[in-house]
């Protein structure tokens, strides 16, 4: 399945806050308040150090690519990552790869393999001319350009069970959150951003 991406003038709330507190723990505070799995995203095309992260076995992921493409797809795949306080990949994705626009994170009540399937839904978009590519959205900078472009309906579709998204600002000293607006509100997306320390 392929979605289009048509950009769509819409109302998004944005609010600026200060966290004072590293990624790793500011991830792992909203997960545990919403009472929700932390996930990540990580892209290996942007940063192959990822696979000496993947190979130390501490961490459960799946290509995303898994299964619809070929074998040489595998090294420029998106990997979902179940995070972990202790992983050596979730440490690395939190500090040294933070800042390099390689990986994304979210919460979700859903199982490992219920976020997979959802997210290989979009994998490729049509562009105008039915041209199809891939779609790199768990890049921080292609998800802060899409997001705020979708409807109600697109952004339902693209959050399905998860509750936030969470990904580095154009200044890595920010920490974005992307949540579903409110059913009985105005707007279609609310984005909060969020000063943190950097380790």
């Amino acid at each position: 399945m392929a979605i289009t991406l048509t950009p769509i003038s819409k109302s998004t709330l944005i609010t600026v806050e200060t966290a004072k507190t590293t990624v790793a723990d500011f991830l792992f505070a909203n997960s545990e308040k919403e009472g929700c799995k932390l996930y990540g995203i990580v892209d290996s095309a942007k940063n192959d150090d990822v696979f000496r992260f993947l190979a130390t076995g501490d961490v459960k992921y799946r290509s995303l690519f898994d299964g619809t493409m070929d074998v040489q797809s595998f090294g420029v795949s998106g990997f979902l990552v179940e995070c972990e306080k202790e992983s050596l990949l979730f440490e690395w994705m939190t500090t040294e790869a933070w800042g390099d626009s390689c990986c994304i994170f979210f919460t979700s009540k859903s199982s490992f393999d219920e976020v997979f399937v959802h997210f290989q839904k979009f994998n490729r978009v049509y562009l105008e001319g039915n041209e199809v590519v891939l779609f790199r959205y768990y890049d921080p900078r292609v998800l802060r350009i899409y997001l705020p472009t979708c409807n109600r309906n697109e952004t339902k579709t693209f959050f399905g069970e998860v509750k936030s998204f969470f990904a580095e600002n154009e200044d890595p000293e920010v920490l974005d959150v992307y949540k579903e607006g409110e059913e009985s509100g105005t707007e279609d997306l609310e984005v909060t951003s969020h000063k943190i320390i950097l380790q």
